[in-house]
């Protein structure tokens, strides 16, 4: 799925394993993405169920 791509990059970034230009781009994506209100809805169903609540709240903060 999508958001679990999403969260790969961001804990790619946490690691400083992805250069800055790269996880600027895929944070302005994921952004983009996460206005469409089918992954908004999907999103608001299931991130209980993921145990990293750090991505919980990036995602949170960002696309509120």
């Amino acid at each position: 799925s999508f958001v679990d791509l999403f969260e790969y990059v961001f804990r790619l970034n946490e690691m400083q394993m992805i250069n800055e230009v790269v996880w600027k781009r895929w944070k302005v994506f994921i952004e983009t993405i996460m206005t469409i209100p089918k992954f908004r809805i999907i999103w608001d169903k299931t991130k209980e169920l993921r145990p990293d609540k750090g991505f919980e709240e990036f995602i949170d903060s960002n696309t509120s």
